[in-house]
């Protein structure tokens, strides 16, 4: 997390390090690195095609003299960082502009983490769905299969072998209904 009383200290060794000064440098210092180094990135006097270097340097040049002229540590009318009707006032409030490659990174993340989020609920569901398997159909399956086929199946062993497993209550009505057609009808004779 970036504090706010933080973040222009952090500009300005940024700043220092791009004039190639120490932190301590004097105004006089900050204008002769800014002028050595202008002429090696300045549009009109070198090959770069992109001007944002020159840019860049003319900013932290700007922060840095008006850093020294004015300092942080008390507000000051007459400093152009504190009126918004001048372009420095929104310089350093402005965020940076994300790269394409930072942009493309995020994105990754971005995709990354859903992925992973997407991989958990699958997870989840197979795991649900095989909790419901083992737990409630597949004992079901082998009522009556097995060692409990030579047990007593009379009615009330049955019922005593169900009530042991909650999960096959519903099987009482299918035993009924055997238990009804197995039984023969006896109809009256006139």
């Amino acid at each position: 997390v970036r504090c706010f009383h933080c973040t222009q200290v952090i500009k300005y060794r940024e700043d220092y390090k791009m004039l190639g000064i120490p932190e301590t440098a004097t105004p006089e210092e900050i204008k002769r690195a800014y002028f050595q180094k202008a002429k090696d990135v300045h549009p009109d006097s070198s090959d770069a095609v992109d001007d944002t270097a020159f840019i860049e340097l003319k900013t932290a040049y700007e922060r840095l003299i008006n850093e020294s002229k004015f300092g942080t540590s008390s507000y000051n009318a007459s400093d152009p960082r504190n009126d918004p009707r001048n372009q420095a006032y929104w310089d350093l409030r402005r965020r940076p502009q994300k790269s394409e490659e930072e942009k493309q990174r995020e994105r990754r993340a971005e995709n990354a983490r859903r992925g992973m989020e997407r991989k958990i609920m699958k997870r989840g569901i197979i795991g649900v769905i095989i909790g419901i398997f083992f737990g409630t159909i597949f004992p079901a399956l082998f009522i009556g299969d097995g060692p409990q086929k030579e047990l007593c199946n009379c009615e009330k062993c049955l019922l005593k072998r169900i009530r042991a497993n909650p999960s096959t209550r519903f099987i009482v009505k299918e035993i009924k209904k055997k238990n009804e057609e197995s039984i023969p009808t006896v109809t009256p004779s006139t």
